[in-house]
């Protein structure tokens, strides 16, 4: 377990949640059971991994299976091979990782950035937030790349990151513009 809690509190530096598929092979219910995690609301999307396409799969798109609560169907509009993919519906949870417990046994200390920020949170009475949208985007095209030129499945894929990150979703729009700055600071 130790080094799972080790792990967990590397991750909690700089995430708040972490995904049901992050969790694959780990004592889930145990971190759980033992208040290291507390499940949240789940994600809006996950990404499919049928085919090399790696499509982001919205759950409101997803029919539940009525032989198995536990799966659910989603029609596949990319890959003509396929019609329709099994998804697991326990793919779309997420947990809130428990800082505090983590902290009181010893595995996490706050970095000196969080020890800053919550500095000067109590000095001006204000969050201090980044950009959330810029850093969605940013990520998202550090793990996926070719999205750059597919505005629409990048802006499911930020929504989704910006969910987890307790953060209002965004539109279209902004997806585009921020696309066009991040351009232009690369020129």
């Amino acid at each position: 377990m130790k080094p799972h809690l080790e792990k967990l509190a590397g991750i909690a530096q700089d995430e708040t949640y972490i995904t049901y598929d992050e969790l694959e092979g780990w004592p889930r219910e145990q971190l759980e059971e033992e208040g290291y995690l507390k499940e949240a609301e789940r994600q809006s999307a996950i990404t499919c991994y049928q085919c090399s396409e790696r499509c982001p799969t919205p759950r409101d798109r997803v029919i539940q299976r009525k032989d198995d609560e536990n799966m659910g169907l989603f029609p596949c509009e990319h890959n003509p091979d396929i019609s329709s993919v099994d998804v697991n519906l326990d793919r779309y949870k997420q947990y809130r990782i428990i800082k505090r417990k983590l902290r009181a046994e010893g595995y996490y200390q706050e970095s000196e950035d969080e020890n800053k920020k919550q500095a000067g949170q109590k000095l001006t009475g204000k969050s201090q937030k980044r950009k959330p949208v810029k850093k969605a985007v940013e990520r998202t095209l550090d793990e996926q790349p070719d999205l750059e030129h597919k505005p629409t499945k990048l802006l499911v894929k930020v929504n989704a990151k910006l969910k987890l990150w307790d953060h209002k979703e965004t539109n279209l729009e902004t997806v585009k513009s921020t696309l066009t700055r991040l351009r232009k600071k690369k020129k």
